[in-house]
């Protein structure tokens, strides 16, 4: 990105975009570049595990959002994507217990 090379949001913005559109390792880099800006920016660990996910790439998915939650741990979106992607792993007491938490912290979610 040409325009503000450093700018967080712009970055991390321009991550969910490109998901949106399906280019997902576009989308990666962006979420990766967010987080050289500020390692510990929680909402980039939790898209970037979204990028991740939605590549196949569970176990990799599952770090991104367990390191998201390490920073800020009642972030719900995360507890709920961890859900996810340890249910897409056959995890499912795991994803159940996640869902629960996300649940507890935001119950109209």
């Amino acid at each position: 990105m040409a325009l503000l090379p450093s700018d967080l949001q712009t970055h991390s913005n321009l991550g969910n975009v490109l998901q949106a559109l399906g280019r997902l390792s576009e989308a990666e880099a962006s979420h990766r570049r967010a987080l050289e800006i500020e390692p510990d920016y929680h909402f980039a660990h939790s898209n970037l595990g979204n990028a991740l996910r939605e590549q196949g790439r569970l176990a990799e998915a599952e770090a991104s959002y367990r390191r998201a939650l390490e920073i800020k741990p009642d972030y719900h979106f995360a507890h709920s994507n961890l859900g996810n992607a340890l249910r897409e792993q056959g995890r499912l007491a795991e994803a159940e217990a996640s869902y629960r938490r996300a649940l507890e912290i935001k119950p109209d979610y």
